[in-house]
């Protein structure tokens, strides 16, 4: 499995050599849909500690290799 936060802060996971932009599960739009993603407060920024990547959502976490993850959003400095 990979991870990737797209340019717009949006998730995506790949499974199966397919990406999928990951929907949020908890709220609800009634005039669209709603993504996980940076926007979101319960969001929080990937930590790297050694060659791992833990990124926590609201739900739970995804701790994945390094070479797994994709971040492309600019630095925002």
């Amino acid at each position: 499995m990979k991870i990737k936060i797209d340019k717009g802060g949006s998730l995506w996971i790949q499974r199966k050599g397919t990406w999928k932009r990951q929907e949020c599960r908890f709220s609800y739009y009634p005039d669209g849909e709603c993504y996980c993603g940076d926007e979101c407060p319960l969001f929080k920024e990937p930590v790297k500690n050694g060659n791992l990547i833990y990124l926590v959502l609201c739900k739970g976490m995804h701790v994945i290799e390094d070479s797994d993850f994709i971040d492309e959003r600019e630095d925002q400095k």
